[in-house]
């Protein structure tokens, strides 16, 4: 993250927004931000971090919907859904693998890179 915003990315993390799930919006509100974020980003990167959740799913179909381009992050040992990995096979995500503990990333699930410096 520190990375990324080094670089002037600007970051949309929905579970940070949600204050790590002790403030979580109505899910129609948390929707329309989520939403609103993959409209106006650059990029999505998916964190699988060990598990997949529903919100991160939908997430990743509403960043296909908007033709967005699509990182899907994860550990070199992890194995992906048949969904997942069959986004990446038909091109229609990258793949980004990492080594080391994925615990860091699990957290987060997903991250919506937004502002593009190259863009600004």
């Amino acid at each position: 993250i520190e990375c990324a915003q080094e670089k002037r990315f600007t970051l949309y993390i929905a579970p940070a927004k949600e204050n790590w799930g002790n403030n979580r919006p109505p899910r129609k509100e948390a929707l329309a931000h989520d939403h609103a974020a993959l409209r106006g980003c650059a990029c999505f990167v998916y964190f699988v971090g060990g598990f997949e959740s529903d919100g991160a799913l939908v997430e990743l179909g509403m960043a296909i919907a908007l033709s967005k381009r699509i990182i899907i992050l994860h550990e070199e040992s992890e194995r992906l859904s048949s969904h997942v990995q069959g986004l990446i096979d038909t091109g229609g995500a990258e793949e980004g693998i990492f080594r080391g503990s994925g615990a860091a990333f699990a957290p987060l699930m997903t991250l919506l890179a937004v502002g593009d410096p190259e863009k600004n």
